[in-house]
This record gives structure tokens, C-alpha cells and sequence, in this order.
């Protein structure tokens, strides 16, 4: 099937095969099991996004000791590490790899309330109507008893793609090394492979909404090095197109660029902010997700958004 993304001209693939050929040969061939799954995880979709954005606005802005947590995280250093053992018990080793991955302490599932809340933000900024932690049993669903306890993060309504189905968004943060420092299956060869595994988990837990055809699963993952899952991309980039149809015709093009860039910026600090929240045992900020979206001039002119009431006060 045609692929929803533009294909890449020819010399922006021989500079792909001329990076992955270095990194396959030269890079990868020389590290351990751990550092290749790592590398892996921090090339793909959107990977360095979150380094890479203007902090134009408060959402967008990075703290001294989160940038510095995530850099030396990327480089393989050690950590600044306050805490010797974990909620689990287990010691914690320096490079910060038992946090990272350690489901036993509560800290995974909550790193994903930031992720979940930006990704209701996207929806709603590109016109659905939303819901966030909604029962299955409440979707009216067939052979979905009245006791299930199973719920969707975020189900998005009135969106204009996927012919108009509802979207259930299930956003996850993954890490391709476990709690004890070692590779994931295949997350050593193959890319992205920590993601194919949540994304199977994933259809496993909600089989109905598979075979659906008023809801839609999407399965937002994003790994802890910055990689995205390809489906996830593909949805933000069908929302902006859908989203510009509102500007005017001439800024269609621009808008939609714009737009994609704004929400893959807004996911991408979010799912990596949650992520150095986890490393330095901190609380995760779920108030910066829940504003309304900004006007097109601002998205277009990436300047940050004008206040509602005038700073000059009454004359």
C-alpha cells in the first residue's frame, strides 16, 4: 500500500545509506548488546526531535538538569543519581538502566499520563472530540461484559481521517534494555523491534477494537532513546493535512507543514520530559497539556502565543 509520507529524493537517500552503512558498520560492530539496542532507539522517526526544537513556547522548554539527564543518557555517561536503591529494592546501577525499565515501583506507568495527556491535546487541536481514560465496556463494544475493567486512554471522535472512524489512542514509552541493563529480544538488530512487541501487547489487550469499524487502535510508542512508531508519525501526518483545510488555499502546504512540525515538537519533549522525569525520580507535569490550540498565525510564525488579556493594565 502507498505510504501516506512523501518518499525521500535521491540524494536525501544516499545520505541515509551512507549513515546507517556507518552506523551498521563501523559504530554498531564495535559496541556491546545494551549500547547497539540504545543506538538503535535513538535513530528512526523523530528520534532527535526532542534536541532539536525552538523553545518558543512553555511546553517547549527544557530545564538545565533534564537536558543534561537526557545528554549524558544519550552519550552513555553516568547519572546523577540521588537514590542508591529502588522502590523495588534493587540497587540502581549509574547509567540509569533499572529506571528506566523497573515496572515493579509504579514509576512506568505513570511517566505515560504526560505522553497520554499531550497526545489528547494533538487530537483535540486537530478538531476531535475527546475522552481520556474511558472504560471499554462504555464504547459499546459486542462481547464486552459489564465488568470488564480494561480502559482506552485517549478516543478521539470527528476526526476526518481513517473515514471518519473513532480513534482510540493508546500511548506507550518503552525501553529496549530491561531493568538489568540487557537487550530486549532482537532490540540489538532490528529497529525498532521494542515497539513491534508493544504494539502486539497492545492488540492483545484490546482484540475488539481489531476488528472494529467504528474504532480505530492506534498504538502511539515511542522508545526512551526518541524513536517513534511509524503509525503514530502516519497519524499526525494525515491530522495536519486534515487540519490545514481550514487555511486558506495558498497556505495549505505551509500550514500542514507546520502543523505536523508543532505536534511532533509538542509529543517528542513530552514523551522525553516524562522519561527524565523517571530518571530523576521526579513528578511528572500533566498541567502543561491542557490548552487550547494556538491560532494559525502562531503556528506559522512558530512565535509563542499572545496573552489573553493586555499587560498594560486599565489607564
Amino acid at each position: 500500500p502507498a505510504r501516506s509520507t512523501p518518499k525521500p529524493s535521491s540524494a536525501a537517500s544516499d545520505v541515509y545509506k551512507r549513515q546507517t552503512h556507518y552506523r551498521d558498520g563501523q559504530v554498531l560492530t564495535r559496541s556491546d548488546r545494551p549500547s547497539q539496542a540504545l543506538l538503535r532507539s535513538q535513530a528512526g522517526r523523530c528520534a532527535g526531535e526532542h534536541l532539536t526544537l525552538l523553545p518558543v513556547t512553555e511546553e517547549l522548554q527544557w530545564s538545565n538538569a533534564k537536558l543534561r539527564t537526557l545528554l549524558l543518557r544519550r552519550l552513555r555517561l553516568p547519572l546523577d543519581l540521588v537514590d542508591r536503591h529502588c522502590k523495588c529494592g534493587r540497587a540502581l546501577d549509574a547509567l540509569g538502566d533499572h529506571r528506566a525499565a523497573c515496572s515493579t515501583n509504579g514509576m512506568l506507568h505513570t511517566r505515560a499520563v504526560p505522553l497520554e495527556r499531550a497526545w489528547a491535546r494533538v487530537v483535540r487541536e486537530a478538531g476531535a472530540r475527546t475522552k481520556t481514560h474511558t472504560y471499554l465496556r462504555n464504547l459499546n463494544l459486542l462481547d464486552v461484559g459489564v465488568r470488564d475493567d480494561r480502559r482506552v486512554e485517549v478516543t478521539a471522535s470527528g476526526l476526518a481521517v481513517h473515514g471518519g472512524a473513532q480513534l482510540a489512542v493508546d500511548a506507550t514509552l518503552v525501553s529496549p534494555l530491561t531493568r538489568n541493563g540487557q537487550a530486549r529480544p532482537r532490540a540489538h538488530w532490528q529497529d525498532g523491534a521494542v515497539l513491534q512487541d508493544a504494539k502486539k501487547d497492545k492488540a492483545t489487550t484490546y482484540p475488539e477494537l481489531l476488528y472494529s469499524r467504528r474504532c480505530r487502535l492506534v498504538t502511539a510508542g515511542m522508545e526512551i532513546g526518541g524513536r517513534w512508531e511509524e503509525d503514530a508519525y502516519d497519524l499526525l501526518v494525515n491530522l495536519a493535512r486534515a487540519k490545514a483545510e481550514e487555511a486558506p488555499k495558498l497556505l495549505r502546504s505551509l500550514a500542514t507543514h507546520e502543523w505536523l512540525r508543532r505536534w511532533v515538537s509538542l509529543l517528542s519533549k513530552t514523551g522525553m520530559n516524562s522519561f527524565a522525569n523517571t530518571l530523576l525520580s521526579g513528578n511528572q507535569d500533566t498541567d502543561l497539556w491542557n490548552g487550547p490550540a494556538p491560532p494559525l498565525g502562531a503556528v506559522l510564525c512558530a512565535a509563542p502565543e499572545p496573552p489573553q488579556y493586555s499587560r498594560i493594565g486599565p489607564r
